[in-house]
């Protein structure tokens, strides 16, 4: 179930700051480029006690944030995410080949009501 999502394209980077900031954690964000925020978005769900948030910059950005209370996984879905965490660098890419093998490893059926089975 999606419980929060950008229904329409931010017009500025301080309305698409405030939107994700909404929907999945408060930070701090700087576009690193010129491109417009219209090609941010971003949908969450709720797994218990999880969020799970799909977020899309659409740019180049630095995002700064604590995530207080709660722990932040980040798994890029194309080209790469720099992190710093407690003076930790780490860099994360894309690699196709890894999620194909992940996929091929996880099966979920669901029933024809949506069920996991």
């Amino acid at each position: 179930m999606v419980d929060s999502m950008i229904g329409t394209a931010p017009r500025d980077w301080d309305e698409a700051c405030d939107a994700v900031s909404d929907a999945y954690f408060p930070h701090t964000l700087t576009p690193l480029s010129r491109h417009a925020a219209s090609g941010v978005g971003v949908c969450t769900a709720e797994l218990g006690p999880l969020r799970i948030a799909h977020i899309r910059w659409g740019a180049d950005v630095a995002v700064e944030s604590e995530h207080p209370g709660a722990y932040g996984v980040n798994i890029p879905l194309s080209g790469e995410l720099e992190s710093v965490f407690a003076g930790s660098h780490v860099l994360s890419r894309y690699c196709q080949d890894l999620w194909m093998r992940v996929f091929q490893a996880t099966s979920v059926s669901l029933d024809s009501s949506g069920s996991a089975g």
